[in-house]
This record gives C-alpha cells, sequence and structure tokens, in this order.
C-alpha cells in the first residue's frame, strides 16, 4: 500500500496512492529507517481506514494523539487525517470558560467549585497544557492539598471536583485519559 524512499542526506520519505489513486508523498525528514517504517505502517493503518470508512484501531488513534503540531499537519496535507479544530488546552481558560458554563449550579456549590480552580491553577498554573497533566502530577497535587493543611476531607473533595474537571475535558476530546 505505502512504501518508503530513502533521499539525499538521510531523508526519508512515504509515498502511497490515496483513495482517488493519486499518488502522495508523506516527507518525514532526517529520521531512522526504523522510525520511517514505523511511519509507514501507521500510514497504511490510517489510508486502510479511509478506503474501508472504518474507525481507525486505538493504537493508531494513541499514536496520533501523541504527534505534534508541525507532524499532523503534514498529515493533514496528504488528507491521512481530517483538520483539526482544537480548543485551548490550557488549564486556566478551559477552568473559566467550564465554569462560566455552569450556570444551573446553586451559588454555594460554584464557591466550593472555585476553590478547587483557584487550588488547580496555584499548583499547576493557568497556562500548563491539560495533556501534561498525567497520573504522577495529580499525585503530587494530592500531596500539595494535604501540605496546604487541608482536611483530609476537604482535600478528597477538591481531588473529585478537579477528577470531574479533567472528566469533562476527556468528553471534549481535549485530553485523552482523566489523570485524576
Amino acid at each position: 500500500m505505502a512504501s518508503i524512499v530513502r533521499r539525499p542526506r538521510g531523508h526519508w520519505w512515504v509515498q502511497f496512492l490515496d483513495v482517488n489513486k493519486a499518488r502522495k508523498t508523506l516527507r518525514l525528514g532526517r529520521v531512522s529507517k526504523r522510525n520511517a517504517e514505523a511511519v509507514k505502517f501507521r500510514v497504511e493503518q490510517l489510508l486502510a481506514a479511509k478506503i474501508t470508512g472504518h474507525a481507525i484501531d486505538s493504537d493508531t488513534a494513541a499514536w496520533l494523539a501523541r504527534l505534534d503540531s508541525a507532524m499532523l499537519a503534514r498529515l493533514e496535507s496528504v488528507k491521512l487525517v481530517e483538520p483539526q479544530r482544537r480548543e485551548s488546552a490550557k488549564l486556566g481558560p478551559f477552568l473559566e470558560a467550564y465554569m462560566a458554563s455552569r450556570t444551573d449550579l446553586k451559588p454555594s456549590t460554584q464557591v466550593a467549585m472555585r476553590h478547587t480552580v483557584r487550588n488547580l491553577i496555584d499548583f499547576f498554573g493557568p497556562n500548563k497544557d491539560l495533556r501534561a497533566i498525567d497520573p504522577t502530577a495529580a499525585d503530587n497535587f494530592r500531596g500539595w492539598l494535604l501540605e496546604q493543611k487541608l482536611a483530609t476531607a476537604t482535600a478528597s473533595k477538591r481531588l473529585q471536583v478537579a477528577r470531574q474537571f479533567f472528566h469533562v475535558a476527556k468528553r471534549r476530546k481535549l485530553i485523552d485519559e482523566n489523570p485524576f
């Protein structure tokens, strides 16, 4: 389905025929042959899913989620993936937008949730990428909450609210898994 082509100076290309039988070239740049073969395999997976109209497998979806924006742009340019419309994946804007959207909450619930928002922003910073928060960072946040002289029940409740925030982020496809 696809083939890899070695170019001068150690550059690699992946070439394939798209759905319309037009030759497409994905330029990888200077990478190892093993990496070029791995990308070729993923290109074949994406192409097979596109031709058959089926969803991509979970491994390929996870691979796509880990790619940087430059490689995603290359895959978009050869029409292997649809252009991504990503909302802001920064912690501060996400939390503020979520809290603004929750007009159904009682004032006391909003106050309690705002405490968790404040704690998350104090610990991670408002510009922290949501994808960069992993389970280890969530554990560190729990420890930090306990260092703030909060009661165990209060810290547990704030972790519950943080879990709720990240569950919403997962539903909105801003993150792949909930670190909390």
